[in-house]
């Protein structure tokens, strides 16, 4: 007697063919905690000390509340976590938030990094009609700074030497996104890409004519 397949895990928000944006879960508690203590990732969170697993536990639960902060882990089509990008700090009377992503080794310089931006703001612009986001970076962190301005984003602010690793201080820089900088950078990414849209779902599920 054959046995039925496993089901494959719903694609709450596509990025591309292979990485789909989903819920962070408790299964995703190990991943996160080995990728947030890594050497190669903690000095782009300005984060000196380790993190415990009992922290990440208590912090995706926090991170999960859907209105003040929306946290989405990035999976392959397996299901295999590579990273986690979020929405954070959201007001909705200023209809305002905050950006903020972090990416395992293996899938950086892939130009995942602003895909999955760019499905975060249709998202934070399309469907939850927030006005405009900030994202903030460490001077030194030249990839995030120029996914984000492929994304739409301007740089707003910088504070000089605000950032201490490594035995010298580094400059924080403040980047601004609105729905208008941003849409122009969605269009053409969509174009390049045969990224379906919304009006092509609602042909393909017979709600247009």
């Amino acid at each position: 007697m054959t046995q039925p397949s496993p089901a494959l895990p719903a694609r709450f928000l596509t990025i591309n063919k292979d990485y789909h944006f989903r819920p962070v879960e408790s299964k995703d508690e190990e991943t996160l905690y080995r990728l947030v203590n890594e050497e190669a990732t903690r000095p782009y969170f300005m984060r000196p000390w380790l993190v415990t697993i009992d922290q990440e536990r208590r912090f995706i639960k926090a991170s999960n509340d859907g209105h003040q902060t929306q946290l989405y882990a990035i999976v392959t089509a397996a299901d295999a976590l590579v990273g986690v990008m979020g929405l954070h700090h959201i007001n909705q009377q200023s209809r305002t938030a905050e950006t903020g992503a972090m990416l395992a080794c293996t899938a950086r310089n892939k130009g995942l990094g602003q895909a999955a931006k760019l499905v975060l703001l249709y998202h934070a612009f399309m469907v939850l009609n927030l006005r405009q986001i900030t994202s903030r970076v460490i001077g030194y962190n030249t990839r995030s700074y120029e996914y984000s301005r492929k994304c739409g984003y301007t740089e707003v602010g910088r504070i000089k030497e605000h950032c201490y690793w490594d035995g010298s201080y580094h400059d924080e820089v403040t980047l601004l996104v609105t729905r208008q900088s941003w849409q122009p950078h969605w269009e053409r990414w969509c174009t390049a890409t045969k990224r379906s849209t919304f009006q092509d779902m609602l042909m393909a599920d017979g709600q247009l004519r």
